[in-house]
């Protein structure tokens, strides 16, 4: 430029970077013309200064193209002089420093990502200079030992913040790094600053300047105490299942030893009670007949137990029909509940498919498990069975068992305990009622292995809800009983052929509401009393009023008609029924018969009183063919069967099996005349007063 600031000199170079022709900038004003505003005062003092010789070096700024690009600019202002050393003007030797500045500020953009990257890593990461003194801190080695950066940049890392007994192996090593002898996985315990102990795994790696020469070590560490614990853990678990092994062994390989003996005293002891015996010897073999029984359960329980534990228990997977499964469980407890004065209820609905694949022996040992708990902590009411079909997929059935029973309860705090082995609520009820815990425990994990769960609901003084699901595959229709309807199944008990009216008597509210719910399903048209003496006073105002109408000119309200009446005797406890000959003299059919002769025994009375109730019943409805059913306990069958011939009646045992209940009915309905036809099929004759003390004298003879 001359010394007026306008251009006079203007190279291939600058056109090239600028895009500006000579002849566009010769004459131009360089600062005002070609300069961006922000520099331009920079630009002139620059120039102003070398027109009054102040030269400047190494000078950066920025020159804008002709299409408006930004190029970076290192110059040189050198003073111009003519020959006789006046300043005529400014000459600028510059240089593109656009790629190198690009340069710079990617390195710095990478340096602070790097610094970024270091401060932010999910690792301690810190650095030592060539004295051993911090350098470097990250977050992470912060949050770790709760030393700030301010706190350790320019301290000794090994004098500081390592302990005693590590400093000389720390040292050793970081000396190493430093003479260029780098350390991977090295670990050490680093202090934290509440005095906390963290195991960290170090990688110690020379840093070195841009020559190569060694300035520091960086160690990039990580912290492995929760894996230590870990490790720790694991090892005392290894511990622990091998010693559990050993102990499964030992129970199994005793357990069998244990059982060849046990079965041959028992074998023995029932031999022994098979022979006359006194009173006082059957005391004593009866006694080894039950703890020997016991021990054998607790055997198979630990048997059971130990397998679980070593994982070699497997379901088996065979075709069964759940219902006689159910039933058969049910059968081999009912006695020991009706022995006690219990009512023992099961229902499972008629039309359900009980045809299923999966393991009938363990299902049957879980709800004996449920069924004997239920009966042990009931001292009086009932036990009650549902069970019910959850869900249903193209292969498989999934089945709720629900045991109500109405015992001690449970309370909140031992419910907790139910499911754990050897564990009973309290040591009371250990002694009281005995037990070793482990059947709740066993039966849980059997539900568990058929895809199921098991729980409870309870509350103490209120009985309880044992439930558990278990999850069978479907039997295939062709190897199944029935076929012919949509999903490849009959109903197993299809409703009845055709409309009967039912009376049922039943006491206990839980075995009327079965009742009635199965009689409503088989489509029958049921009544239910909840007592005898209703249904007695019901006979006597139907007896009264066909007394009324058979009157010259009489007439009477109608009463309802019944041709099947199933009464169900009541539950008797103790040692059973111990009949008195007295008891039977001069018995009559009408109602003030059932109080001649009376025994002393309450029990006798009130069977008979029911028995005489059920023959005026069907004395008077036998205009309609009434038909009598006795469910009577397991525990009065022969009792009760010294009536069935006088009477004329059918006799089931309760809890009743499905089938026979069925059967039953299906003969009273085939049997039972229509009541809309003109002439009614002849009922039977009614029971006279020979008969009944024929059987009366067969139940003496019973009771003797």
């Amino acid at each position: 430029i001359d010394a007026n600031g306008m251009v006079n000199e203007w190279n291939n170079k600058s056109a090239a970077i600028t895009s500006f022709e000579r002849e566009e900038v010769l004459g131009k004003n360089l600062v005002q013309d070609f300069i961006t505003e922000e520099y331009r005062d920079r630009v002139r003092e620059v120039l102003v200064n070398a027109l009054h010789g102040r030269e400047t070096a190494n000078f950066e700024f920025p020159l804008y193209t002709k299409d408006k690009r930004r190029v970076e600019v290192l110059l040189n202002a050198t003073t111009r002089r003519d020959v006789s050393g006046n300043v005529v003007g400014v000459l600028g030797v510059g240089q593109d420093i656009t790629e190198r500045k690009q340069m710079e500020e990617e390195k710095t953009r990478v340096a602070q990502e790097l610094q970024s990257f270091i401060d932010t890593a999910n690792a301690p990461i810190f650095g030592i200079d060539a004295n051993g003194l911090v350098n470097e801190w990250n977050n992470k080695s912060v949050e770790i030992t709760g030393f700030s950066k301010h706190e350790v940049i320019g301290k000794d890392l090994v004098e500081v913040y390592i302990t005693e007994e590590f400093r000389a192996s720390v040292r050793e090593v970081l000396d190493n790094a430093l003479q260029g002898v780098e350390k991977s996985n090295f670990e050490f315990p680093l202090f934290t600053k509440d005095k906390r102990r963290v195991e960290v795994l170090l990688n110690a790696t020379t840093r070195r300047d841009v020559t190569g020469a060694i300035v520091g070590v960086i160690g990039v560490g990580q912290d492995i105490t929760e894996m230590r614990r870990l490790m720790e853990q694991e090892a005392l678990l290894f511990q622990a299942q091998a010693a559990n092994d050993a102990k499964s062994q030992f129970l199994a390989t005793m357990s069998h030893e244990m059982r060849t003996p046990l079965n041959v005293i028992m074998g023995m002891n029932q031999l022994v009670m098979d022979t006359p015996l006194t009173d006082e010897q059957q005391k004593f073999t009866q006694q080894i007949k039950t703890s020997s029984e016991s021990l054998l359960v607790l055997i198979n329980d630990i048997l059971d137990l130990t397998k679980i534990e070593a994982g070699k228990l497997e379901l088996v997977s065979v075709e069964f029909d759940l219902r006689v499964t159910l039933e058969d469980a049910v059968d081999s407890v009912a006695g020991r509940a009706m022995a006690k004065g219990l009512e023992f209820c099961c229902f499972l609905h008629p039309a359900a498919q009980t045809r299923i694949i999966g393991d009938p022996d363990r299902l049957r040992q879980i709800l004996l498990n449920l069924f004997s708990n239920a009966i042990k902590f009931t001292a009086r009411g009932q036990v009650y069975v549902v069970v019910e079909q959850e869900e249903s997929t193209a292969t498989h059935q999934t089945f709720r068992f629900k045991v109500y029973d109405s015992g001690i309860g449970i309370s909140a705090e031992g419910q907790k305990k139910l499911f754990n082995r050897f564990s009973q609520v309290d040591s009371s009820t250990t002694r009281t009622y005995g037990g070793t815990g482990l059947g709740l425990a066993i039966s849980k994990q059997f539900a568990e292995l058929m895809d199921g769960s098991m729980g409870v609901q309870s509350e103490v003084g209120k009985g309880s809800l044992f439930w558990f699901t278990a999850v069978f595959k479907r039997a295939h229709p062709l190897n199944s009983l029935g076929g012919g309807s949509a999903s490849g199944f009959a109903p197993p008990y299809p409703p009845m052929p055709r409309e009967v009216s039912a009376l049922i008597v039943a006491q206990n509210d839980t075995l009327r509401n079965t009742l009635l719910r199965y009689f409503e399903v088989l489509g029958l048209h049921p009544l239910c009393l909840a007592s005898f003496e209703e249904a007695e006073a019901l006979v006597n105002r139907t007896i009264a009023s066909k007394g009324d109408s058979a009157r010259p000119g009489g007439k009477a309200p109608q009463q309802q008609s019944f041709q099947l009446v199933l009464i169900c005797t009541d539950v008797i406890g103790g040692a059973g029924l111990q009949i008195d000959p007295s008891r039977f003299v001069n018995t009559m059919l009408d109602s003030t018969a059932a109080s001649d002769g009376h025994s002393g025994d309450p029990a006798v009375n009130r069977l008979h009183e029911n028995m005489c109730v059920l023959a005026r019943m069907t004395e008077a409805w036998r205009d309609v063919g009434a038909q009598g059913i006795v469910l009577c306990p397991i525990t009065q069958l022969r009792h009760c069967a010294s009536y069935k011939e006088a009477c004329g009646f059918s006799l089931l045992t309760r809890p009743a099996r499905l089938s026979s209940l069925h059967q039953a009915l299906l003969e009273v309905v085939e049997d039972a005349p229509c009541l809309t036809t003109a002439a009614p099929a002849a009922p039977p004759p009614p029971p006279n007063r020979a008969s009944l003390m024929a059987s009366a004298r067969a139940a003496m003879s019973l009771g003797s």
